[in-house]
């Protein structure tokens, strides 16, 4: 994998890179990492070689961890698509090659198992799916595996899970901002009132409104003689 440099024509370089690879085939997998550096001649330095395990991103929405799981077993297929004979018969006027329309059954057995997974996924998904996008994003995953003839061509649903996982996940901009104004909405609302009594020379009778709840110890009352609740 390239790593980009700051200044590649300077003779000594002291930088420091971030890379994201929790996209990569291999996050959550041990590896073993070497840096090799090649200068504008050709010439090549190699460090020492580090085990090391790959950072991956955690999900823990079910749609998006479903999502990630296919994903990755497509992506970690080392093997390749079996070589398909040819159908002479097929050629005839009006013949069906029934053989080159279900590419599958050539297909590595990591790729067989991730469309079976999208099969069993999305089997009556459109009931019980709560977001109707999640169901035809599986449906059309689904379709991608079942029609491709080469890894390219398999490992094109790579994009499509892996926005799918972040947006089942994280949701979309507007998500994310309805859940940070949520918790300001909820300490916002005025809080419910109800009476207090006081001892009096006749005996205990109500009075003043006090709040049910108030602000956590430590918080500022936003203005005076206010009380704020959280429901």
């Amino acid at each position: 994998m390239p790593i980009p440099l700051a200044a590649p024509s300077m003779p000594d370089i002291k930088d420091t890179t971030q890379i994201d690879l929790t996209r990569h085939r291999w996050a959550g997998l041990p590896v073993d990492v070497q840096l090799v550096v090649t200068d504008a001649s050709g010439q090549e330095g190699t460090s020492e070689t580090v085990p090391f395990v790959l950072p991956e991103k955690l999900f823990l929405d079910p749609v998006a961890r479903v999502a990630q799981e296919v994903r990755v077993t497509v992506l970690r297929e080392p093997r390749d698509y079996a070589q398909q004979e040819t159908n002479l018969s097929a050629l005839r006027q009006d013949a069906i090659n029934a053989d080159a329309a279900n590419r599958l059954n050539i297909a590595p057995p990591d790729i067989q198992k991730a469309a079976l997974m999208l099969d069993s996924v999305t089997l009556m998904g459109e009931r019980y799916m709560p977001n109707q996008a999640y169901y035809l994003t599986f449906k059309m995953a689904e379709g991608m595996l079942e029609t491709a003839g080469t890894k390219e061509e398999a490992e094109a649903v790579d994009p499509l899970l892996w926005s799918l996982a972040l947006k089942a996940e994280y949701g979309n901009a507007a998500d994310a901002l309805r859940r940070l104004e949520l918790p300001a909405a909820r300490w916002n609302r005025p809080c419910a009132m109800a009476p207090r009594k006081r001892k009096s020379a006749g005996g205990w009778k109500r009075s003043a409104m006090r709040p049910m709840s108030t602000l956590p110890p430590g918080w500022p009352k936003p203005w005076p003689m206010a009380a704020r609740c959280r429901t």
